[in-house]
Order: structure tokens, then sequence, then C-alpha cells
């Protein structure tokens, strides 16, 4: 167990060598019970192969009371991103022959304008598909962590033991002396 703060944890986290593998803290959130007790909530994107030391990490920060995972299959997004690209890379070469074998100016004026409108379509789809491709070397991990709770000190306590234990044993001195 440590005995870090949960905002001293939590900064390890966002400084550690995640970024250096790839990954990144993409939310933080820290707050305080009315009772004294630290919450971290973090939203972390963790490269695939290091999931699961990083939940091994989390876990030393204290006991695991819950754990869920769950994924989303983008491989259907991935493959219409790399038809929609296809489909676009083909358009373009389309339009081209169309711009060279234009006869009129008002030809080639609108194969030009549909050109340049397939190559920002084409750019999109290839940064759709390099985030795509991104997104799937990461795995999405949101974390909660508590503190351990504070326990008040029990009324009644040692202390109090001991202040009727001397008590006791005053009024006992008083009756010893008295006789």
């Amino acid at each position: 167990r440590h005995t870090r703060s949960l905002c001293d944890w939590s900064s390890d986290v966002c400084s550690s060598d995640l970024t250096s593998k790839g990954g990144y803290v993409a939310e933080t959130q820290l707050n305080t019970r009315e009772d004294g007790t630290k919450t971290a909530t973090l939203k972390v994107k963790i490269p695939v192969d290091e999931f699961d030391a990083f939940l091994s990490m989390v876990a030393q920060q204290g006991t695991v009371k819950a754990k869920s995972s769950t994924g989303e299959d983008i491989t259907e997004k991935t493959s219409d991103t790399v038809q929609e690209q296809r489909s676009l890379t083909q358009q373009l070469a389309e339009a081209r022959q169309r711009l060279q074998s234009a006869r009129t100016r008002a030809q080639s004026k609108e194969a030009s304008e549909e050109i340049r409108d397939l190559r920002v379509n084409i750019a999109e789809a290839e940064g759709r598909l390099e985030l795509l491709k991104k997104l799937a070397r990461l795995s999405d991990v949101t974390v909660t962590v508590e503190e351990k709770s504070k326990t008040p000190t029990k009324v009644g306590g040692f202390v109090d033991q001991i202040k009727d234990t001397a008590q006791a044993a005053e009024e006992n001195f008083f009756v010893a002396a008295k006789l």
C-alpha cells in the first residue's frame, strides 16, 4: 500500500512513462468529499500492450472493489473508411480524365473544381483512417480511486477508559485514606 496522496498518485500517472509509450491522460478529476475522503477519476488512453501493466499499477494503490472492461470494434468503421478512400481515388482518376478530354472552358473548370473537392475528401478520409488506426492501438481506461476512509476517533475509547480508571483509583485512595 502506498501512503502517497491521490493528488501525488494521479500526477505520477500523468507524468509517467505512459506518454513515452504512446498513451496519455485524457481527463483528470480530483474531488474531496464532505468527510475529507479524496477521490481521483482518470480517463486514460493506454497502448493495448500496456493495458495489463497499467491495471496492475492501479491495483497497487488500494483494494480493487470492482473491475469492468469494455471495447469497441472499429473494424467496420476502418473498412468503410478504406473503401471510401478507394472510391474517392477512383473518382479522382475519372475527374482527371474528364479534365484532359474537356473541350470547353466550362467543362475544364468543372473538372478542376471536382478534382480540388475530391483531393480534400481524400485527405479527410486519410485523416479518419489514421485516427482509427491510432484508436485501434489504444485502450480506454477510466479509473476511480478512493482514499482509505479516515476513521474518526471513537468516543469512549482508550483515553476515556484511562480517565474512568484514574477516577476509580482516586476514589479508592480516598476511601482507603479515611480508613
